[in-house]
This record gives structure tokens, sequence and C-alpha cells, in this order.
């Protein structure tokens, strides 16, 4: 290939042009979407509109701003200062995340009569939505996955969508949480038992500071268990909050595909562990692996960087010649290695003769390739035993 782009001149002269070389792979910032009510009065914004937020780092900043929209006192309004205070409160935290709103109207009990608040945020991207509904009303939490699932597809790339989760709190008593049975990977509900007749706070606000926690958490993802929701308040009822156990109701929880928070003696809610509701493998056999949060977002990040190191200029407009199958297998291979490197792969040197790019067999001009990667699992019990011996027990002088 020549070194330059210049074209061939006879007059004398020093041409010399600038040109860019590839630009670093990076992640495209993260946003959280938000779904909630507006207040009886007093809103401005038009229903089911979407309102991009300036107030990320300042709770009370990011209510005033929401509720100059959505009138004083709005659900929305609160679901915001939630989505800030839950990192704010929480001292160490530097990361504020992006997100946005959707304004409801007040007494709207679902995403309206043609799914309008769906239709609004369907060619964004979200990688978490957050319900303002309990996770108990199955039929909306079903269109919320529908539209993650839709949005996290193989085709949804160019609108910069590569996974989605949902995020849905509920307070509902265990009895009922436990048979949920959404076995859902985009889905997460953040479980926080609340029998009283007036709850310390609503689902909404539940998910609006679980998915802050959540969208804080840098590359490469460690576990979550024990980190705080900041501004999250207890159960009313002491015996509501969740026993913590291998036999008690936070094993059966997140057996059932919960998120359940727990209670410090200090009165902080925290995670346990972030499990998305994901269960089984085919709605029979029990899933194993790849249900936890950390180790889904890292392949959707993996999906994104595969993705925009395909549209640099090296691999954009060529022929589809072996040498460039080379050249996409090494660049893949490559961003595979830095994701080892950063503790988020494992064995990729060991995988790596498995990884197959290869023209289709269906379509001339095409690429089609196979890519297996191994997450790093989060470490989230160590087992032990400590053995009692009598080894030395006998001895002689």
């Amino acid at each position: 290939m020549p070194l330059t782009d210049i074209a061939n001149r006879k007059t004398p002269s020093t041409p010399i042009e600038i040109t860019f070389g590839a630009q670093p792979v990076a992640t495209g910032t993260k946003f959280a979407t938000l779904i909630g009510h507006k207040a009886a009065s007093g809103a401005t914004a038009a229903d089911f509109s979407v309102h991009v937020m300036q107030s990320v780092g300042d709770p009370v900043s990011a209510q005033k701003e929401v509720d100059l929209l959505a009138g004083t006192g709005s659900e929305i309004g609160k679901m915001a200062y939630e989505f800030v205070q839950a990192n704010a409160a929480v001292p160490g935290r530097s990361n504020f995340p992006a997100f946005r709103v959707v304004f409801l109207p007040n007494a709207e009990t679902a995403f309206g009569s043609s799914d309008d608040a769906i239709a609004a945020i369907k060619i964004l991207r979200s990688d978490l939505i957050v319900s303002p509904y309990d996770a108990s009303q199955a039929v909306l939490l079903t269109k919320l996955t529908q539209l993650a699932s839709l949005i996290s597809g193989p085709d949804r790339d160019l609108n910069g969508q590569f996974g989605t989760t949902v995020i849905a709190g509920s307070i509902v008593a265990s009895a009922q949480a436990l048979v949920f049975n959404v076995d859902n990977q985009y889905a997460l509900i953040p479980y926080l038992q609340d029998t009283a007749g007036t709850p310390s706070q609503s689902p909404a606000i539940i998910a609006a500071g679980s998915a802050a926690v959540l969208l804080q958490s840098a590359f490469p993802y460690f576990p979550l268990d024990g980190a705080q929701v900041g501004g999250l308040n207890p159960p009313v009822n002491t015996s509501d909050r969740i026993a913590v156990g291998p036999t008690e109701l936070s094993e059966l929880a997140l057996a059932a595909g919960l998120c359940p928070l727990q209670v410090d003696p200090s009165g902080r809610v925290k995670f346990i562990r972030t499990v998305t509701t994901r269960v089984t493998i085919d709605g029979t056999t029990l899933a194993t692996a790849y249900f936890d949060w950390q180790d889904l977002v890292t392949l959707y990040d993996f999906r994104e960087d595969t993705f925009l190191l395909l549209q640099q200029p090296q691999y954009r407009n060529k022929k589809a010649s072996i040498d460039q199958a080379k050249k996409v297998k090494d660049g893949i291979l490559q961003i595979a290695q830095e994701y080892e490197d950063a503790e988020a792969f494992q064995a990729v040197k060991q995988l790596a003769p498995q990884f197959v790019v290869q023209p289709s067999a269906s379509s001339r001009g095409r690429f089609d390739f196979k890519i297996p990667v191994n997450v790093i699992p989060g470490l989230y019990v160590t087992a032990g035993n400590i053995e009692a011996t009598t080894l030395f027990d006998q001895f002689t002088l």
C-alpha cells in the first residue's frame, strides 16, 4: 500500500498531508432511563416526553430540575433525587452516571394506551431502564423486558444499543416475591420486603437507587455485595428485614432470581449479590453461570468494543479477502487480550484456536465470526475445611 494518498504530479513541490490513525477503542457512555409519573398538577412537560438530565451530581438540584417539568412532589422527581443520592450519600463515591427521565401522566397505570413511553425510548441507548412499578406487576415488567430484548438484539448496534437491563424494585411479601418466575437475563429485581401499610419507600425509589449503584461501578465490574444504596431506608417493620444466610431468605431470594437488599446493624441498605432474574438456560436446565449482572454487562461491553473496532478505517470498505479476515480476527483477539489484562476475561490464549473468522457460506462479501470468551466470575463464596488433627499429640523426649 502507498504511504500517502497524495496523487502523482510533475510540478516540483513538497506536498505533505495530515491523516489520523486509528483511535483507541473505548466503551461509550452508559445511560440510565428512569420512567416515572408527573405530579397531579404543575407539570409543564408533555406526556411521555424525554428529558436528558443536566444535574447528575447533586440530588437536590436533580429533583428541582425534574419538578420544574413534572410538578412539585412528582414521583419522577423523587426517583431522580434517589438516583443521585444513592451514590452522593456514600463516602468515597465520585462517579455519577448519566441519566434521562420519561414523564408518565399522573394517573397512568401502565406506559400509555399505545405504550407511548416505550416508543419514546426505543431508539435511545439505555443500559438500564428503571421501572416505576413493582416487579409483581408481571404484565408491565414483561413489556419492559421485551423492549430490553429488542434493543439488545444484533441489529441495534447502529443505534448504539449493545445490551440493556430493566430494573424493577419490589416490596411485596416473600411468599409472593419468591414465585415471580421472571427468568430473564434482561431483568434485575432489587427486593426489599416491606409489608407495612405505608412502606418506607416505593418500589420506584428502590429501583432508582439500585440502578445508580450498578451504573457507577466501572469495568471490569467487581462484585457489589455489601455495597450501600445510599438514601434508602430500612423497612418499617424490623421483621421484614431480609435475613442473610445459606438457609435464610437471602438464599431463597437469590435462587428465585431476585436481587435481595439487606439492612446492616446501622440501618444502611446494601446489596447482597447483584443477580439478574436469569435462573435457567432453556426454561428447565438450571443456569450455573452468567446470571450475575457483572458477567452480562462485561459481555455487552465486549460486544460494543468489537463493533467500534470494526468501524475503524482499516476494517471498513475493504475486500473480503483472506488477508482481511486475518486482520479482523487479530483485531478482535487483541481486544480479548486487553480484557484479560484488565481481569475481565481469562484463558484467551487457550481459547484463541477456537476463534473463527470465515466468509459466509450464503452471502458473498460477508464475514461470519465466532469468538468464545470466558468472563472471570466474581468471587462470592470462599469455602474451606479446617481439620483438627492429632498428628503430633504423641512425642518422646
